[in-house]
């Protein structure tokens, strides 16, 4: 599985912030609020179902994309608004929803349908999540994808897919 990790800013604009911060024009009153990186540590590999109607990082074999998220804000009030009783102004992680295969036999993209969702390093697989709230620091995770046939099974051959990950 390939993975494509987004960095993104996050800007603050509100007129809370603005008389927060005693300023006297409008002007500049975006700021950005911190940083976001996303770091793929390890992509995952998807293996076969015993019945051929599956791919998945759950089968026997496969396991899932590992990647370290390092969130930092910048200045005191994203910080202060940004917390875990709070939760404002924080950012998120989100994964983007996959269609087809980066590359697969001929016509392997009929009939299947992609699911994908992370958890932290060490939850459970079944909380995994299509979108996480996260707090300053640096945060881990495992991302898993499926790919699953309504009709038929899949072609012998490699299979690429591609799970964007998105923090802003």
């Amino acid at each position: 599985m390939v993975w494509k990790a987004v960095n993104k800013r996050r800007t603050l604009a509100t007129l809370f912030l603005a008389c927060l911060l005693n300023l006297h024009s409008t002007a500049g009153i975006a700021q950005a609020i911190g940083s976001c990186t996303i770091m793929v540590q390890a992509p995952g590999l998807m293996t076969v179902g015993t019945d051929l109607t599956n791919l998945s990082t759950r089968n026997a074999g496969g396991y899932p994309a590992k990647v370290t998220v390092q969130t930092t804000f910048s200045g005191v009030i994203p910080s202060l608004l940004c917390r875990a009783d709070l939760l404002r102004n924080c950012f998120r992680l989100s994964t983007q929803p996959v269609t087809d295969f980066l590359s697969s036999p001929a016509a392997s993209d009929r009939d299947a349908a992609f699911t994908s969702g992370m958890r932290r390093v060490g939850e459970a697989a079944s909380l995994n999540a299509l979108s996480i709230v996260l707090l300053d620091g640096t945060h881990e995770f495992v991302v898993d994808m499926s790919v699953q046939k309504s009709a038929g099974v899949f072609s012998a051959g490699s299979y690429e897919a591609q799970q964007t990950l998105t923090c802003e």
